[in-house]
């Protein structure tokens, strides 16, 4: 191995912790009750986060306001977005939306870094699971991790440095999620 050459400029990038969630639907993939998904974004030089200046949610060409939109005619009609300097984003479908079996929701970051605004984009997937034709609910699993991010330093160490543990959340049509405990195992 030959000698350390001269340092790199740090790489800058953007992260959500969430990358896809689901809706329950009726068997015809109604939305059955007015229902949320929820995602936290984050810009990065190297493994120092920055502070974000804009976020931007679209559906489409369709940007996505913290209201619903009274043109029916109007994917805005059908979802609604609130986010805060933080990066937590929730975006919320209104009930009966017929939503396709995956709905892409684009998201635009910005920081300023080194005095330039700099923009980053990103995807939140959201899936319509259909409940059975007989009438049941749609069930849906997911993962709860313990952290939202896991930086590496250069030194090798990670942060945080305790074990990271995911919890299974189970929700069933439009019942608040529970953590389920038995029968799986991580």
């Amino acid at each position: 191995m030959g000698p350390q050459g001269p340092k790199g400029e740090d790489a800058i990038f953007a992260d959500l912790t969430n990358e896809m969630d689901s809706v329950a639907c009726d068997s015809e993939g109604h939305v059955v009750g007015e229902q949320s998904v929820e995602t936290d974004v984050s810009m990065w030089k190297g493994s120092t986060p920055q502070t974000l200046t804009t976020i931007v949610c679209k559906i489409g060409d369709t940007t996505l306001n913290n209201d619903y939109s009274n043109n029916t005619n109007s994917i805005a009609y059908y979802y609604k977005v609130a986010t805060t300097s933080a990066g937590h984003i929730r975006v919320t479908v209104r009930e009966g939306t017929l939503i396709s079996s995956r709905t892409e929701v684009a998201i635009t970051l910005q920081s300023q870094i080194n005095g330039e605004y700099v923009p980053k984009y990103l995807t939140l997937t959201i899936n319509g699971v259909k409940g059975g034709a007989d009438g049941s609910p749609a069930v849906i699993y997911s993962l709860r991790p313990s952290t939202k991010v896991i930086v590496k330093k250069k030194n090798n160490v990670y942060i945080p440095s305790s074990d990271i543990t995911c919890a299974v959340v189970k929700a069933t049509g439009t019942n608040n999620p529970e953590i389920v405990t038995n029968g799986f195992t991580l």
